[in-house]
């Protein structure tokens, strides 16, 4: 009898298991919201960014600049009246670090997760005159120990061998590795997914591929995870259907749909943690929904949908952080700065205005950074979760 009353209670236990799955599978949990008022001024000493914004950068810059921070808050990379890059510290203001090269520096991008590497692009040759978001050659910039600049670069046309070499939308075209070693990029020409390290030393081709196995040239959205790379594309031309896609760089041929999206553009990432990921998926010109992904069991798990304008994922967010940061465009209104709890599975929300750049989580502050402009100076007030 206890054999027979066990195994039905295993049965039990199974079927709810079962039930339960299927369940977040059709109908996913909403998020719960809640709101944020804890926030305060920082006391960090920002005397070196304050002069060299006053004298360095074009008041017109500074809205798209201050987010390329260093994750370790030491250094800030912005273009100045010459379009050359330069490298100033934070607090100290006498201490500038200048491109070895002087070259013209058509977009900076990002910094690597560990603050050591960054990387920028620009156009060359024949191809100078091409618009704007669409480069030719990589450059990238290392800090020593000694607060040195060493400077790497590789042009595409080393290694996509026809077609014009070239990378269009670079912001969502180019990602780090967790680690800060290594770099992918999409090109157009070649339909491929270029890996290189962190001195731009060419080390892999994996070409893209739709599901009837044609090269496609419209993929974007590349993120680097922990094993692999993620990244999306349509169905087809004018297509509202769209295709996530995983791919393991030690094998290359084998592309792995994670989910098929319909909406009006590509799913974004904005955050990732373990095997979780948040992304966003764009219903209509105003409404997102949000999705809490399972990459392990390809099921998602939580949604919400935002009234909102496109959500800007803030360059400071790093992979595994216990917070993802984002922004959502309200026209008329004031924007929204949404903040993900990764242990509660919450979302938490508050309205900021006349802010110049949100830095995201930084355990140095122990909380999110929005820096705003007051009577001609920077100032950083620092969210608590």
């Amino acid at each position: 009898m206890n054999r027979r009353i066990k195994f039905i209670a295993e049965i039990v236990v199974v079927v709810a298991l079962v039930g339960y799955i299927v369940n977040i599978a059709i109908n996913p949990r909403k998020f719960r919201i809640t709101d944020v008022t804890n926030y305060s001024q920082s006391e960090m000493n920002f005397d070196g960014l304050n002069e060299y914004v006053a004298n360095n950068i074009p008041r017109s810059a500074i809205i798209y600049r201050l987010e390329i921070i260093s994750p370790d808050w030491q250094w800030i990379a912005y273009l100045n009246k010459d379009s050359n890059i330069e490298f100033a510290s934070i607090q100290n203001s006498s201490q500038i670090l200048h491109d070895p090269q002087q070259e013209e520096i058509s977009n900076p991008v990002s910094w690597s997760p560990d603050g050591q590497s960054f990387v920028a692009t620009t156009l060359t040759g024949s191809d100078a005159g091409l618009p704007d978001n669409v480069t030719n050659k990589i450059v990238i910039f290392n800090l020593t120990a000694d607060n040195k600049l060493e400077r790497y670069e590789i042009h595409l046309s080393s290694v996509v061998t026809h077609g014009t070499p070239i990378i269009k939308n670079f912001r969502n075209r180019i990602t780090w590795s967790p680690d800060g070693k290594f770099l992918a990029v999409i090109t157009n020409a070649s339909r491929s997914i270029i890996i290189i390290d962190s001195k731009a030393n060419y080390l892999q081709t994996i070409p893209i591929r739709d599901g009837n196995a044609i090269s496609n040239d419209t993929a974007s959205n590349l993120f680097w995870i922990k094993n692999g790379l993620i990244y999306a594309y349509p169905d087809s031309y004018g297509s509202y259907y769209y295709r996530l896609m995983f791919v393991n760089p030690n094998e290359p041929l084998h592309h792995i749909e994670i989910i098929k999206t319909k909406g009006l553009a590509p799913p974004t990432i904005l955050g990732i943690k373990d095997s979780y990921f948040l992304m966003a998926n764009r219903l209509n010109p105003q409404k997102y929904e949000l999705l809490l992904f399972n990459y392990d069991t390809f099921q998602v798990e939580k949604s919400f949908s935002i009234p909102a304008d496109i959500p800007e994922r803030d360059s400071g967010d790093i992979q595994n952080a216990p917070y993802t940061v984002f922004i959502t465009k309200n026209p008329g209104f004031a924007d929204t700065l949404w903040i993900f709890d990764w242990a509660t599975l919450e979302l938490r929300k508050s309205w900021i205005e006349n802010y110049i750049a949100v830095t995201g989580w930084n355990p140095k502050l122990g909380g999110i950074g929005v820096f705003i402009e007051k009577n001609n100076k920077i100032q950083l007030w620092v969210v608590k979760p």
